[in-house]
Parts: structure tokens; C-alpha cells; sequence
């Protein structure tokens, strides 16, 4: 995924002392503190492109293969069979079609379940006994993590604080549970502060620039629902019918918070923003968990059919591997199979990174460049300073300063010297993100908006007399439309 590299690019130049910064240009809050602090360790221990992406892949590896572990173990001890089924949604998306490649998405899921298995006693009595009054303050520690490895874990934390307010299980007083919630949410508030006081301080602003800029809050917008979504909603509705039960298991409660938690979160993002997989976190361990109930469900009513569980996992387990492999052998990703894009050639360079390796070789170190998607890659391994169009990894103020000054001369002030889009032919109209262009003859015209606030910020001419060089397109589900990008000198 593109914006996984936003990570590690901005984690170099913190590594290096040049401030959070995506290309040099402006400083940017446009990610996730926790991982970023993960990535900004990474970059000081190995900063060359292929060593980091390695590294940090690995410690990705390492959560998510954790999280099975737990999900597993939690499992065996409420005496559920069919946990290795119910962590596949995991390991798909997390290890196989790489959809949360670089992304923060891993941590997020291992942060959730460590609070999970504290406030729900599914591990032995012992590990409860020693908690004690410690209790409370690693809860709202963990609570203050979570929120600071995805913010829309608000959802998700809110949901366990109403819990442990409401819970009765624990033969506490009303006002004792208040209490303790009020010490989780004091721990979970200190570990939050320093991160939004330096957003106020830095960018005038509670959160960050990404976050305003997907979301659409207080004012509705329909986007509509993506396959990836199915699965999830289904689960939500099959472990929230476990509500009608009387006396509920520890395993089974579980079942429930996640659930509800992950309604909040898909009901809000749907009504303000755009789903993607990685931000479904809650939703996908929802899904495991009704995956393993059912499971368990079924061999309690057919014993005889135990050896399909085995049987499957090991079906599973093959068909994964073999996509694995696909990716040694080919380009396969989740978007090329979608688009049926994969192809088997030994040769197979992919578009992000060869047009990286081409403008190294190509423009002068360091050329700032605008370009209309995919910037995160190409700005990782081409060395290139890329202002993205879409201002993800922006800031507040650059919305105001392109709009009040118009793109051009921004551009000028800012030594922005290239400008990257889909090659128009006449006739041809691009409209995405917060650009708007229309081919003509030897020449496109670009409109350009500020991405937060989507005002006009002017338009810039691209002529053919300007272009430096064509490149395959670098954004696959735009290929059979504008096959090719090009490369061209913005006019000062």
C-alpha cells in the first residue's frame, strides 16, 4: 500500500534531525505518533530504503503473528475450537495480500487484544491476582496507546470504558467502578496530552491534517460500501445476537465489545469519511472471534466433523503459502488481482518504483516535485522532495497558502520545478483527489484545489514543449484509462 511509505519516508528525516516532514517543504502531523515512533527507530538504525522496509516489515511480522498467538491461547483456555480458522482474516489481509504493508494497522490490532484480555478474565486467575491495583493504570496506559497508534480507536475505547462502568461482574460498587475508570482514563489523557498539546502548538490544530482531510464531520457524505466490509458486517450482527443471552462467558463478551465497538467506528466512518481495510482493525478481530464461535458452534452439534477442522486449516495454510509465493514469482497484489493486472514475468519492474529509479537518474537530487498519486513510494526511494496532491502528509496552512497565492506562485516560492499526472491525450479529462485536468493539443490543462477545504488554487499549463519524459502509469486502477504519466518542468 502507497501510504504505508509516507512512514518511513517522514521517520529519515526525523532520524536525521530535519523535523517531521514528508519532503522538506513543510513540517506535517499527517500519521499515526505510535508506529511513527517505531519507524523513526528503524530509520536511526538503518536509514538505506530496502534494510528499513525489511526491518519494519519484520516487526509487523512479529505483531501479527503475536496476535494469532493470543487470539489462539485465548481460545484454548475458554475451551473454543476453531481458532485457527478464526485467525485467517488476519493473516490474509496482514500477511498475504499486503494491504497493511508499512501501515500501523498490526500494532493497532495487538494493542486492542493486550486490552481485551485485561478487562476480560480469559487468561489464568494468577495473571488477574498479580495485576491488583495495577489494574487500572495499565488499562488506561494501554487505552492511551491504542488512541495513539489510530485515533478512530476512539470508538473502541470509549466502548471498553462504558463496560467497565456497567459491569456488574466484578461485584463492585457503582462508585468503584466509576473510580477506576476515572484512573484509566486520567493515564490514558496523560500519555494523549503531549501529542495534541504539539498539535495545537505546531499546526494550530487538535488533529492531524490526514485525519480533517478524509473526514467530512459534522456534515454527511454517502461513499457507499466496499467488499472488504461484508465479512465484518456480517460478524457484527452474529456476535451481537449473543447479547440476548443471559449469563455470558468472558470469551463471548469479547465477542460483543468488539462488535459493538466496531459498529461505532464503520457506522461514523461510513457517515463522514471513506473505508479502507487497515483503518477495520476492530472489525476484523470481531470477525475472528465469531469465526472461531461458529466454528466451535458446529463441532458441538456434529462431532463427527472434527477432522474438517484440521483438514481446512491445512487447505488454508497451503492456498496462503502458494499466494505468498505468488509475490517471489510475479506482481501479485491484492490491486493487480482485482484488476487483473497480475502478470508472471521475470522481468516485471513495478511502475512506482521504476519511475522512482528513473527520476533518480534523470532530474537533480533533491528536485521537489507535485504529483498527482502514489507519492509515497516514489518519494521513498527516488530521494525526491514530492509534495502529494491529495495533502495527506501537508499541513493546516499550506491549504490556505496555495489558495491565497495560487499554485504558481507557490510553486515558485517553494521551488516546486516538476509536476507528475496522468499524460492526457486531447479530449481526455482526469478528475480526482483535488486535481482536475483536460488534455488539448500539444498541452493539458491542471486544475488544482486545496485538498482540505477544496477552494480553486489556480491552474497550471503542462505543455508538450515541457516534458521531460513518459512513464508507464503508476497507479493501477487508472491504467487502461491513462496508460502512461508524464514528467513535466513547471513553467516559473
Amino acid at each position: 500500500m502507497d501510504d504505508g511509505y509516507f512512514y518511513p519516508q517522514i521517520a529519515r528525516y526525523i532520524a536525521r534531525g530535519q523535523g517531521s516532514t514528508f519532503n522538506g517543504i513543510m513540517l506535517t502531523n499527517g500519521y499515526h505518533p505510535l508506529w511513527m515512533l517505531i519507524c523513526v527507530i528503524g530509520a536511526w538504525i538503518t536509514p538505506a530504503s530496502y534494510p528499513l522496509v525489511q526491518l519494519l516489515t519484520s516487526v509487523q511480522d512479529v505483531l501479527i503473528l503475536g496476535c494469532v498467538y493470543t487470539i489462539v491461547s485465548v481460545s484454548r483456555r475458554a475451551k473454543m475450537r476453531g481458532s485457527v480458522l478464526g485467525c485467517l482474516p488476519l493473516l490474509f489481509f496482514g500477511m498475504v495480500l499486503g494491504i497493511w504493508r508499512l501501515l500501523e494497522a498490526n500494532l493497532a490490532l495487538a494493542l486492542q487484544l493486550s486490552v481485551l484480555i485485561i478487562v476480560c478474565p480469559v487468561l489464568s486467575a494468577s495473571f488477574y491476582d498479580k495485576l491488583g491495583r495495577w489494574r487500572n493504570l495499565l488499562i488506561g496506559t494501554l487505552f492511551g496507546l491504542t488512541m495513539l497508534a489510530r485515533l478512530d480507536l476512539m470508538f473502541f475505547v470509549a466502548t471498553i470504558l462504558i463496560y467497565e462502568i456497567v459491569n456488574t461482574n466484578w461485584s463492585l460498587s457503582l462508585q468503584t467502578r466509576t473510580r477506576s475508570s476515572l484512573i484509566q482514563m486520567t493515564a490514558a489523557g496523560m500519555l494523549l496530552a503531549p501529542y495534541f498539546i504539539w498539535n495545537i502548538h505546531q499546526f494550530g490544530h487538535l488533529l492531524p491534517i490526514s485525519g480533517a482531510i478524509k473526514s467530512t464531520f459534522p456534515h454527511p457524505e454517502r461513499w457507499g460500501f466496499s467488499n472488504f466490509m461484508y465479512p465484518v458486517i456480517g460478524a457484527i450482527f452474529l456476535n451481537s445476537s449473543l447479547l440476548i443471552k443471559k449469563t455470558r462467558t468472558s470469551f463471548e463478551n469479547i465477542c460483543i465489545l468488539t462488535a459493538i465497538a466496531a459498529a461505532l467506528h464503520m457506522a461514523y466512518t461510513l457517515t463522514f469519511g471513506e473505508l479502507a481495510p487497515w483503518y477495520l482493525t476492530t472489525g476484523y478481530l470481531t470477525l475472528c472471534f465469531c469465526v472461531i464461535w461458529m466454528v466451535d458452534s458446529v463441532l458441538r452439534v456434529a462431532p463427527s466433523l472434527e477432522w474438517m477442522e484440521t483438514a481446512l486449516a491445512a487447505l488454508v495454510f497451503f492456498a496462503f503459502l502458494s499466494l505468498a509465493a505468488l509475490r517471489i514469482f510475479s506482481n501479485f497484489t491484492y490491486t493487480h488481482f482485482v484488476h487483473r493486472q497480475v502478470t508472471f514475468h521475470g522481468s516485471y519492474l513495478e511502475p512506482k518504483l521504476g519511475l522512482a529509479i528513473t527520476l533518480r537518474d534523470t532530474l537533480p537530487k533533491g528536485s521537489r516535485i507535485f504529483v498527482f498519486d502514489a507519492p509515497g513510494s516514489v518519494a521513498f526511494y527516488s530521494g525526491m522532495s514530492i509534495l502529494p496532491v491529495d495533502g495527506l502528509v501537508a499541513n493546516y496552512a499550506y491549504n490556505d497558502e496555495v489558495v491565497k497565492e495560487g499554485f504558481s506562485d507557490y510553486a515558485t516560492r517553494k521551488h516546486i520545478d516538476y509536476f507528475i499526472a496522468p499524460y492526457l491525450h486531447q479530449g481526455q479529462i482526469y478528475d480526482r483527489l483535488a486535481l482536475r485536468g483536460s488534455g488539448g493539443k500539444a498541452k493539458q490543462i491542471m486544475e488544482i484545489k486545496a485538498p482540505l477545504t477544496k477552494r480553486d488554487a489556480g491552474t497550471v499549463i503542462l505543455s508538450d514543449a515541457n516534458l521531460i519524459f513518459r512513464y508507464r502509469e503508476i497507479t493501477t486502477d487508472l491504467e487502461t484509462v491513462y496508460p502512461e504519466v508524464g514528467i513535466w518542468r513547471i513553467p516559473h
